[in-house]
């Protein structure tokens, strides 16, 4: 049995659920949780431990935040459509695994699911039988 996968969206000012929770559903085999804050509590939390985090238009120093709280997370950004490269790059060398044109739910919903199927394989810790 699989354990679920929680993608932590670190969101704006906005929600993408109950819309995430249910695209993931459509697009991966593997059971995910959704938990959405804002960047500042994220920054300043030491319980959250993500399988996956989207940030969604986060600043530049934003995303170098991010890297350096959560390393060894895949990190999507989504940026605004028609974002110039440079800025696309600049994600990238401040750790983003993927960067995306903000193209709505269902597109960061696909990216989530690609980056979900390069995390190792968990099972459910087997249970000691009683004698």
């Amino acid at each position: 049995m699989t354990s679920t996968a929680l993608l932590l969206h670190v969101a704006h000012g906005f929600s993408a659920q109950p819309t995430i929770a249910a695209q993931l559903a459509a697009r991966s085999d593997l059971p995910w949780r959704v938990l959405e804050l804002e960047p500042a509590e994220v920054l300043h939390r030491d319980d959250i431990e993500p399988d996956v985090v989207w940030a969604s238009r986060p600043q530049p120093e934003v995303t170098g935040q991010l890297r350096h709280r959560l390393p060894g997370r895949p990190l999507l950004v989504s940026v605004p459509r028609h974002s110039p490269p440079g800025l696309v790059v600049q994600h990238y060398d401040l750790g983003a695994d993927l960067v995306i044109e903000d193209e709505g739910i269902t597109y960061a919903a696909a990216a989530v699911a690609a980056l979900g199927r390069r995390l190792p394989v968990r099972t459910a810790p087997a249970h000691a039988a009683c004698t």
